[in-house]
């Protein structure tokens, strides 16, 4: 999803920097969209695994509660590619995701995006 974001014109990948975090070498960025991505604007820190690539967290404020979610449980879908299927909210157990069925053969599940 993260090279789908990046390429597309509304979006701001910036001010990249290294930080070392519960013994993980991460990439910390900060990721911005002019308009909406998947239904609602982007504006908040992404954290990427610089071993694998894959992102462990992402932090955001709505309004004015800060939401963070931990991202892991990736699945291998097939050709290499593997998804996330768990998205912890560290504040909010409400807004905890998880996807149980991942395949490159199904639809994404948008009302799960939606809820959170």
């Amino acid at each position: 999803m993260l090279p789908t974001l990046i390429e597309q014109r509304s979006v701001q990948f910036k001010n990249q920097e290294e930080r070392f975090i519960g013994g993980q070498k991460l990439t910390v960025a900060s990721i911005t969209s002019s308009g909406p991505v998947l239904g609602s604007k982007l504006d908040g820190l992404i954290y990427i695994d610089q071993n694998t690539g894959e992102i462990t967290r992402y932090e955001y404020t709505d309004k004015t509660e800060k939401i963070s979610y931990e991202v892991s449980k990736y699945k291998e879908i097939g050709d290499g590619i593997r998804l996330p299927s768990l998205f912890s909210a560290a504040s909010n157990d409400k807004r905890t995701c998880v996807f149980s069925s991942i395949s490159s053969f199904v639809q994404v599940e948008q009302k799960k995006f939606k809820e959170l």
